[in-house]
């Protein structure tokens, strides 16, 4: 019997598939873990986000009574996210313009009160498998906002 397949002039595509994976699976991973990386960096972001948000509001209302409870009261509202956090400031801002109070001031009713995070997004996998990405991003900051509503209720951290 007569094979085409074994014909002079035929190639043989056994391993024609593998090689095509093996070229397609190095994007397709790449692609993978970059998904997953940004939102790794998405979710800190977010949790830095609500951690801020929440030690403003809680300052404001007089919840605050040092600043490492600040900074317990910002990890906290981040959840696992707060363990990226490298420095939870508060300041208090005049609202008649007259710029930033310093901290170890307290601020009048009707100032704002601004907690600031600074925060990093580590990056392990992709900057494993990419040449030149660092493994992390550092000094990134977020910034939540409240404003006082009754005198000597806050209390400053540098």
């Amino acid at each position: 019997m007569h094979d085409p397949g074994r014909a002079t002039g035929w190639r043989r595509d056994d391993g024609a598939a593998a090689v095509e994976f093996a070229l397609v699976s190095v994007l397709l991973f790449l692609l993978l873990f970059g998904i997953i990386e940004f939102g790794i960096g998405f979710f800190t972001q977010q949790g830095a986000a609500a951690g801020a948000r929440e030690a403003a509001r809680r300052a404001v209302v007089g919840k605050v009574t040092s600043c490492a409870n600040l900074t317990t009261i910002a990890k906290n509202a981040a959840g696992s996210a707060g363990s990226f956090f490298d420095a939870v400031t508060l300041t208090t801002v005049d609202d008649n313009g007259a710029g930033n109070t310093p901290n170890g001031t307290v601020g009048d009713v009707g100032d704002d009160v601004q907690v600031t995070i600074k925060y990093h997004v580590a990056l392990p996998l992709v900057s494993a498998l990419v040449p030149g990405v660092p493994s992390s991003l550092a000094n990134l900051t977020q910034t939540g906002t409240a404003r006082i509503e009754a005198q000597g209720s806050v209390t400053s951290c540098p």
